[in-house]
């Protein structure tokens, strides 16, 4: 749900990891509190439940991985661990996620900035790998 509604409002002017971050705390922030329920129960809830979380985690990383193995294709780039990139991106938001279910919806945007720079820094190391071992494997 989180990732095609960001997918409907990306512009050219917004980049997808903005509108994807954005569409995640509103969803956080929205009031059938669904995402409250996956994000705490995914830690203390039944094991049954935290199994349930796990597999709701590896599909929207399963479905991240596509499209960011999509947009790295359309800039002529490529991904290191691509499956990987997607589970320490999913990781680390679902994680601040669970942080921000404690503080003032005053602070969001403040922490969409913190995350977005958080989730380039992930893209562009796994780019720089990705061109690297290319580099290694084809040395001119």
């Amino acid at each position: 749900k989180i990732i095609g509604q960001a997918r409907q409002r990306v512009s050219r002017e917004r980049s997808v990891i903005r509108v994807s971050l954005e569409t995640f705390m509103e969803q956080l922030r929205a009031d059938d509190k669904l995402l409250h329920v996956l994000l705490r129960e995914g830690t203390v809830g039944s094991d049954a439940f935290k199994q349930a979380v796990e597999r709701e985690l590896n599909s929207f990383e399963e479905e991240l991985q596509v499209d960011l193995v999509r947009l790295a294709a359309a800039e002529n780039s490529r991904l290191h661990e691509p499956a990987l990139v997607s589970r320490a991106i999913t990781r680390l938001v679902f994680a601040a996620g669970a942080s921000a279910m404690d503080m003032p919806p005053e602070k969001d945007p403040q922490l969409i900035e913190q995350l977005s720079q958080m989730l380039r820094m992930i893209i562009t190391g796994s780019r720089a790998m990705a061109e690297a071992e290319a580099r290694a494997s084809n040395p001119d």
